[in-house]
């Protein structure tokens, strides 16, 4: 329970997927054991996987916005970065179902200077020169990246082995 004097942490939980599977789980799991010292927004682009991740938690707010299907699909990214800009989230929770995915919630947090932490549920980088781009260019913001897999796997001496392990993402 937050005191009077002290002022609930806004944390929003983005999602970007349009399926409830794994990731999404979690994040509910997730929002659902926070303290009360946080105010809880849940955002995505479909209704039904916000109210999933949102219905363990009593009195979380939810947006959805619409999904981004191209980069040229201006009127979709420019409702991301205006969402993120009125929910004014001290920290933006931004779950990843790939590496590469989400850039466009990432951006709006890099637009509105939001610390945000990226929670990465698989690890496997894009094979789009120009998607590698903007997630390297952005995530250069991120405060922190977790998951429960392997951070990165790359070649060495003729096999692939894990770089680096994270546990989940504690706030």
């Amino acid at each position: 329970m937050v005191t009077s004097d002290a002022r609930a942490i806004r944390l929003c939980c983005y999602l970007e997927t349009e399926v409830i599977g794994g990731m999404e789980m979690s994040a509910a799991t997730l929002l659902a054991n926070l303290g009360q010292q946080y105010e809880v927004t849940v955002m995505g682009v479909s209704a039904s996987v916000v109210a999933y991740v949102a219905g363990g938690r009593t009195g979380v707010r939810t947006r959805v916005v619409p999904p981004v299907r191209h980069k040229s699909n201006i009127r979709a990214i420019t409702s991301h970065v205006h969402a993120v800009r009125d929910l004014r989230p001290d920290l933006l929770l931004v779950c990843l179902a790939q590496l590469y995915s989400a850039q466009y919630a990432l951006l709006a947090a890099v637009m509105n200077r939001v610390p945000t932490v990226a929670v990465v549920h698989c690890f496997l980088p894009s094979t789009h020169r120009s998607q590698n781009l903007i997630f390297r260019t952005l995530s250069r913001r991120v405060r922190a990246f977790g998951g429960g897999v392997p951070l990165s796997v790359h070649r060495h001496r003729g096999g692939a082995r894990p770089t680096a392990r994270l546990g989940h993402a504690a706030l």
